[in-house]
């Protein structure tokens, strides 16, 4: 064999010798490498690009929607009610508007809008305040509620209230048709549907009394498939108002229309002023006081009298917490102090009187003092404004007989 032909045998011997080991190799280093990077951390660049996609899930969430504060028994104050617009209402003793954005998890609003307690014209400010956001449904000391939810099932009424808060019996309206077939319902479905016999005259469905309905914070508008708009109010989730025919009519949830003899079930038996119930009524001789409790607390509520925001009931064991604003309570500019008298009277016409021991001003969001224990006494706490916008004014008083 030629000098040629031998290093041509080599060739043949020595490349798949080079490309076995060049495997084995390549498949160590693969191993190795798999190996350390399934046992190490992710590193700070993976792990921002990580951080910054869960951050931009939570800002990107959809807060639309009505927030109560989340304290147990607590009636629907304050209140935040979002808009996907960006536009923000806060309800309590005053209502303030504005707009919002999510930076990081934090709720970061800017009011430009103030109205003060019972009034109706707009001032303007320039505030700021900050909310936390622990998910779509929860900001820090706040739950989000479900107005869809609530709102599902048949809403009934048996009365209304006409343009002087007057309380008139459907039947008075309508006649005879509230009584037939189910007629004075709406019934809302999960699907954003409706059926709506409030003013039908026969059972039967038609153009008028069918439709769609959409929610936006604390609205419901319904449109019927013959193209009438008309709008209801949320105003709990027990309670829903529709203005109709120069009328409010008061909704309740459930199917009011038994013959049982419940008279205390029997809304229709019931005092209400601008569709709130009215619970008993609160006289303070000293001040010329003489006011309805409303049986929640909103801007509308309190624009009417005194309204309930926590606690067991009017004259129960226990601290019963009501707001009211401060022009009502300091009538003829005289204050209240320990030692005042304080007379309430009930759904079941029990008068109690109470005995003020204790006037101080809290920071604006301490609810602590609507906990305290009573030691099984009948209590009432009432929390109004102070010429500190920073500060409420509470009274405390106990039943003395």
């Amino acid at each position: 064999m030629g000098k040629e032909g031998k290093i041509n045998l080599l060739t043949l011997i020595m490349i798949p010798a080079l490309v076995g080991i060049g495997v084995i190799i390549g498949y160590i280093v693969f191993a190795n490498k798999h190996t350390i990077e399934n046992s190490m951390p992710y590193d700070s660049n993976e792990t921002s690009e990580i951080a910054e996609n869960e951050t931009m899930n939570i800002e990107t969430q959809n807060i639309e929607g009505i927030f109560l504060e989340d304290l147990e028994e607590a009636n629907d104050s304050p209140l935040f009610v979002f808009y996907n617009d960006g536009t923000v209402i806060e309800e309590g003793n005053a209502v303030r508007k504005g707009t919002y954005e999510i930076d990081n998890n934090t709720i970061k609003i800017k009011y430009t809008v103030f109205i003060a307690p019972g009034e109706t014209e707009e001032e303007k400010i320039n505030e700021e305040q900050e909310l936390k956001l622990v998910d779509e449904n929860t900001i820090e000391g706040y739950i989000k509620c479900d107005v869809k939810k609530s709102i599902i099932g048949k809403w009934s009424f048996k009365f209304a209230l006409d343009s002087d808060n007057q309380q008139v019996e459907i039947r008075d309206i309508f006649g005879s048709i509230v009584t037939q077939n189910g007629v004075g319902d709406i019934t809302f479905n999960e699907d954003n549907t409706f059926t709506n016999y409030i003013g039908a005259f026969s059972s039967e469905q038609d153009n008028d009394t069918v439709g769609t309905y959409s929610i936006m914070g604390d609205k419901i508008t319904l449109n019927t498939k013959n193209g009438k708009t008309e709008t209801i109010e949320f105003i709990s989730e027990e309670t829903l108002n529709y203005p109709y025919n120069n009328y409010s009519f008061i909704l309740k949830k459930g199917d009011l229309t038994s013959n049982e003899d419940n008279t205390e079930n029997d809304i229709s038996l019931r005092q209400y002023i601008k569709g709130y119930e009215v619970k008993g009524y609160i006289e303070i001789p000293k001040t010329n006081i003489n006011e309805p409790i409303l049986e929640m607390v909103t801007k509308n509520s309190l624009e009417n009298g005194f309204a309930i925001a926590y606690g067991p009931g009017l004259n129960e064991v226990g601290n019963t917490v009501l707001y009211v604003n401060g022009t009502r309570l300091y009538q003829n500019n005289k204050t209240i102090a320990s030692g005042d008298i304080i007379n309430i009277t009930d759904q079941r016409k029990t008068k109690v009187i109470y005995e003020v021991y204790d006037v101080h001003e809290i920071d604006h969001n301490d609810a602590s003092y609507m906990l305290r224990d009573t030691n099984g006494n009948v209590e009432i706490s009432i929390q109004t404004g102070s010429q500190n916008p920073e500060k409420r004014t509470v009274i405390f008083a106990r039943k003395v007989r």
